[in-house]
């Protein structure tokens, strides 16, 4: 995609995460299976006795992806000999291994092996995934590196690609280039469908045009309430939840993802993408165009706000088991209530990883293993030709002994000047503060 020499974009892998380690101590087919809120509320694993996504390619564009994640490993897309088939814009190679994180619980959420023994379950357990890395260590890539992965991925078999990012400038006041517009219309009119997260700055979507056929999705919390970070103004929008969601996860290391830690908990947008991603592969799987995949999910979602479709809450939060069957569930789920035959929710979580105080380690740098920012952090530059994009700084990482309620907070809020100024001194999210959070513990028990 070409970027006029006045603008400049980032792409930003934008997430609040705690990260657990070890197997939890819970009984159950998948352990986490508990605590995944989410795949309840949009009635998921109601809708797997119609289908599971089998025959489906889910591309994930993003950080990449473990590649040897147990929960992962038997949903990649393979070739002839076994091997991975991938692509890494970032090291140039058909290794997309992750080296930050976010591409690894994006993943999970969409397809994780169900019923396995470990960990969760993911949406269209039954999809393959293809991993594609346009996002580095820092969580940087090009926009030019996104609109080549979108092509790459429709040509290399994807039905269904999710692109949990942002374009975000780098400076106040300076102009974001376009949203890979071309390259989602390319996905189009070749039979794929485009998911893409709203944002997470709490204000308008500013990505899209709103002819482009890419399908935006907000998120939504416990209560069935927009998160307070979600990006709304699009009536063509839908949600799905996207806070205190738990999916698989990638703690770097240099030799690749660190096993004692393998899940996460995390908000944002980026996590209510998935969801979506995962049931359209559903949907398809089911026999669905891609026109009617959306039509369903649009015309069946549980409505949010006023009568009919709006711009803060969309078409409304997506009930998968609903669009399967293409028919709106009359008798509606009370929020925080019933959320498939025979089983409730309360309007929190249910049990989530547990870590030790005692073993917390220090804030680190996920690359580079040094505390504090990252040393090649940027400079505030003027704007450029070419797109860039960045991880925010690693003195945001806050290491916890449990895994907290966390939402995303407004750029400034809660910083004091000398915190802001060293924000503004390395990258603005879209005008969120991203932080992560990263903790351990020494046994299952915690």
């Amino acid at each position: 995609m070409t970027v006029p020499a006045a603008r400049s974009a980032a792409l930003v892998a934008a997430f609040l995460v705690t990260v657990a380690s070890g197997a939890p101590a819970l009984a159950a087919d998948d352990p986490y299976r508990p605590s995944q809120w989410g795949l309840e509320r949009i009635a998921a694993p109601a809708a797997w006795g119609v289908d599971r996504g089998e025959g489906q390619v889910i591309a994930i564009v993003d950080s990449g992806v473990d590649l040897g994640h147990p929960d992962l490993v038997d949903r990649f897309v393979r070739d002839a000999a076994g091997n991975i088939l991938g692509r890494d814009y970032i090291d140039d190679d058909t290794i997309p291994q992750d080296r930050n994180g976010h591409g690894t619980m994006v993943a999970g959420i969409a397809a994780a092996t169900a019923d396995n023994g470990v960990g969760i379950a993911g949406v269209a357990p039954g999809a393959e995934l293809l991993p594609v890395r346009v996002l580095d260590a820092h969580g940087r890539g090009s926009a030019a590196d996104v609109d080549a992965a979108i092509r790459w991925a429709v040509d290399n078999g994807a039905t269904v690609v999710n692109l949990s990012l942002e374009s975000v400038a780098p400076l106040p006041g300076t102009i974001v280039s376009q949203a890979p517009e071309a390259a989602v219309r390319y996905a189009w009119e070749r039979g794929v469908v485009v998911v893409a997260a709203a944002g997470n700055s709490g204000s308008g979507f500013t990505d899209y045009s709103e002819s482009s056929p890419v399908l935006l999705v907000g998120a939504t919390d416990h209560d069935d309430e927009p998160a307070s970070f979600s990006d709304s103004g699009r009536d063509d929008a839908v949600m799905a939840p996207g806070v205190g969601i738990i999916s698989t996860w990638c703690d770097p290391t240099p030799a690749g993802c660190d096993p004692e830690n393998g899940y996460g908990q995390a908000d944002g947008t980026s996590f209510a993408a998935p969801s979506v991603a995962g049931a359209v592969a559903v949907l398809r799987a089911a026999g669905r165009t891609p026109e009617e995949s959306l039509e369903h999910l649009r015309r069946t979602a549980v409505d949010l706000g006023p009568a009919g479709p709006d711009a803060r809450h969309g078409h409304g939060r997506i009930d998968l088991a609903a669009a399967v069957t293409g028919t709106p569930n009359e008798e509606e789920t009370p929020r925080g209530g019933v959320t498939e035959a025979g089983s409730t929710t309360s309007e929190q979580p249910g049990p989530a990883p547990t870590v030790s105080a005692s073993t917390v380690p220090a804030p680190t740098d996920a690359s580079t293993g040094a505390t504090g920012a990252p040393p090649d952090s940027p400079a505030p530059t003027a704007p450029s030709a070419s797109p860039t994009s960045t991880k925010p700084p690693g003195e945001d990482i806050t290491p916890l002994a449990t895994p907290p309620e966390v939402s995303a907070l407004a750029a400034g809020d809660g910083r004091s000047g000398d915190d802001l100024l060293r924000f503004l001194a390395s990258v603005l999210v879209a005008g969120s503060t991203v932080t992560w959070i990263r903790a351990r513990r020494s046994s299952p028990s915690g």
